[in-house]
């Protein structure tokens, strides 16, 4: 069985490959206890510290036998980028099991995160990357931050610009994102020797971001377990 507790949603993925989904916010171990039940060894990776810690409590009470994906897990590529999360290295080791060739991982969740992979020698590396809000985060820092902003959920803008508050606000923030991104994508492959990216995108607002942009992106929505399951096999 496969864990990944990410800032908004823990996943679990089983052996017969269902995958289930529950709110990380007021997380419950009590909740986990059902899954720990029925299969061998539990793999577990998280950007949350505190539900990291209660899980590895909760199998070690159990005498579960699991083990925590890190920093430090065999990754099918290299990285010298600091602080980097377990998540971008997970979505880039599930892209790499797609494509051995420069690629570009995308992970829009509760924030945005761009990663770039290159190849040197035949040997795949992280050369770096961005994080930026996400769309719901943008639109609640607005609404946080002003006196008269509503409260918006991120849905597709109608225009470019926007007639009315809300509009605007939507237009504004999911243009503004998209665009960004898409054309730091050109400048990064302008300024690099890569004739071309292999452009792969995942997450919950990952056909979101897909719809709205020019370019198409492989969008891949268990691109982390993949990630998982490969950092299983090669141990």
């Amino acid at each position: 069985m496969f864990i990944d507790v990410g800032n908004t949603n823990t996943k679990i993925l089983s052996n017969t490959g269902e995958i289930t989904s529950i709110d990380t916010k007021g997380f419950n171990i009590k909740n986990f206890l059902p899954y720990f039940k029925n299969d061998n060894e539990i793999i577990v990776a998280s950007v949350v510290p505190h539900v990291l810690g209660e899980i590895k409590e909760g199998l070690i009470s159990m005498e579960r036998d699991f083990y925590v994906i890190d920093k430090s897990s065999p990754y099918s590529f290299s990285f010298n980028v600091d602080g980097v999360g377990v998540d971008r290295l997970l979505s880039i080791e599930g892209a790499l099991t797609l494509v051995k060739s420069p690629c570009v991982v995308i992970d829009a969740g509760t924030a945005i995160t761009v990663d770039f992979v290159n190849f040197k020698n035949n040997e795949a590396y992280l050369e770096g990357g961005i994080i930026i809000p996400g769309f719901d985060l943008e639109l609640k820092s607005l609404n946080d931050h002003t006196a008269l902003l509503p409260s918006l959920r991120s849905h597709l803008p109608n225009s470019l610009i926007g007639k009315t508050t809300k509009d605007a606000m939507i237009n504004g923030v999911c243009n503004t994102l998209i665009r960004g991104v898409t054309s730091l994508i050109d400048d990064v492959k302008a300024r690099s020797a890569v004739d071309e990216f292999k452009l792969f995108i995942t997450g919950g607002a990952g056909t979101f971001f897909n719809e709205l942009s020019q370019k198409k992106f492989t969008y891949v929505d268990d691109l982390i377990f993949k990630g998982m399951q490969n950092i299983a096999r090669k141990r």
